[in-house]
């Protein structure tokens, strides 16, 4: 955990300082994406496909919320442990709290966001709906009749390719990004927030672990909602990565690569396990 905050800290060292107005701007998308939980003082950026359900789910058994336990919507706690703005640049820049903020890797991540998001039909999506069309306007020039693009429940009846996909997201400036695939850079106020944890997928459990006995929720939530609740994702990760992106020609899987450039840095990723998977 320290490497990765030194780690961290050393890369924001070598950024470019922001304008204050690109600091409070910072600030507010963080402020956005933060849970306060006062009991444990623990203030946590919670990042979608990184982690979030299970984090989320664990909160619901924590306190108790027996509306999300039984709609299984655990996103609502983001809402529902969301600071004012006055409480937040409290909290942010408390030396009691512990600060914690969640990642993954980023072509992982973005991959994990499309299969969920847009291309899985089990499920009705807003991202589907809302991006679907936007994404088939771009890359075929098109504009289906909602009829012709939904099924009667909702899904897609016309699938945006992970090409497409793409293809839509680098015509478009990263700030505008859904928060599911939206980098974590853009997300958490990185270089603006003393954190003393950083969560990663590939070592989650454990990291979970850590933040939730220094907090002291290992004394009040069952442990083992960790491993019953911690999605794992679909199929094989190598094989998938290789079959999505191995769709992008290189010069698009470049652009992709620099849109999460800071994501790369600093969480201290690389692209060349994906770029030797498709090469």
């Amino acid at each position: 955990m320290q490497e990765r905050l030194t780690w961290l800290r050393r890369v924001c060292e070598e950024m470019p300082v922001p304008s204050k107005v690109a600091a409070a701007a910072m600030d507010e998308a963080t402020r956005l994406r933060t849970q306060v939980l006062e009991d444990h003082q623990l203030m946590v950026c919670v990042v979608f496909k990184a982690g979030s359900t299970t984090w989320n789910s664990i909160l619901a058994h924590r306190y108790n919320n027996t509306e999300v336990l039984k709609t299984k919507e655990f996103y609502k706690l983001l809402e529902v442990l969301n600071p004012t703005k006055e409480r937040f640049q409290e909290v942010s820049r408390s030396p009691l709290f512990l600060k914690a903020l969640m990642a993954r890797h980023p072509l992982d991540r973005l991959l994990s966001a499309y299969r969920d998001r847009i291309e899985d039909q089990t499920h009705v999506t807003s991202q589907a709906r809302e991006y679907g069309p936007q994404i088939l306007r771009h890359t075929r020039g098109l504009s289906f009749s909602r009829k012709d693009m939904f099924h009667i429940n909702g899904t897609l009846r016309v699938v945006p390719t992970f090409h497409e996909f793409v293809s839509y997201l680098v015509s478009r400036p990263p700030q505008e990004y859904d928060p599911h695939w939206r980098p974590v850079s853009l997300q958490c106020g990185l270089c603006h927030i003393n954190y003393t944890a950083v969560v990663l997928t590939e070592t989650y459990n454990e990291d979970l672990h850590y933040i939730m006995r220094a907090s002291g929720m290992d004394q009040l939530v069952d442990m083992t909602l960790l491993t019953k609740n911690n999605n794992r994702g679909k199929g094989n990760t190598h094989r998938l990565l290789q079959h999505y992106y191995s769709t992008l020609e290189p010069s698009l899987l470049q652009k992709i690569i620099s849109v999460y450039q800071n994501d790369f840095k600093m969480f201290n990723y690389t692209a060349s396990t994906i770029l030797d998977l498709v090469s």
